[in-house]
């Protein structure tokens, strides 16, 4: 047990697995980040029990916090005092990033769904412009050649009534 700072240029932890058995991989690991709390705070340097003494802000977790969503990460002494293993955090913060890369690719593959919906959809739509310009023209050049020939009649009435109402 060590109170205070450590300073090193590597802490390299066993990790082989030959030494493990009973591998599983972590369940739900971005629900558990997105659980997880990372606060500011200061050192209660007035708690007799605290041994830290370094009275500047710091960063991290709150143990009990972490114990309900990671309880493998916590650990408790013979005074009931619990700490987090920082660096076990990142096996689930890997898992996590994993998870949502996938959940980046549906949703990219679901965009680029859409995209072309919508271009087809585009393009529909141009291609009924066109077609109703052209009719409207032809409606237009009915009209005016039954003006000339003085057919107006109903012709007239439906031009006005078709123009009015937007066609």
């Amino acid at each position: 047990h060590v109170a205070g700072n450590i300073k090193t240029n590597t802490i390299n932890e066993t990790s082989d697995a030959r030494f493990k058995k009973n591998i599983q991989n972590i369940d739900t690991p971005l629900s558990k980040v997105l659980s997880l709390r990372g606060v500011y705070y200061y050192w209660d340097l007035d708690n007799p029990d605290v041994q830290e003494i370094d009275s500047s802000k710091q960063i991290g977790m709150i143990a009990q916090e972490v114990e309900k969503i990671l309880p493998e990460l916590v650990n408790t002494d013979a005074n009931g005092y619990k700490s987090v293993e920082y660096s076990r955090v990142v096996a689930v913060l890997v898992e996590a990033l994993k998870e949502q890369q996938k959940t980046i690719e549906q949703q990219q593959i679901e965009i680029e769904q859409q995209q072309k919906t919508i271009d087809e959809q585009k393009d529909m739509i141009n291609d009924l412009n066109e077609r109703i310009t052209k009719l409207e023209e032809l409606i237009k050049v009915k009209w005016l050649g039954e003006m000339e020939t003085g057919r107006r009649g109903d012709w007239e009435t439906r031009w006005r009534e078709d123009r009015e109402t937007g066609w």
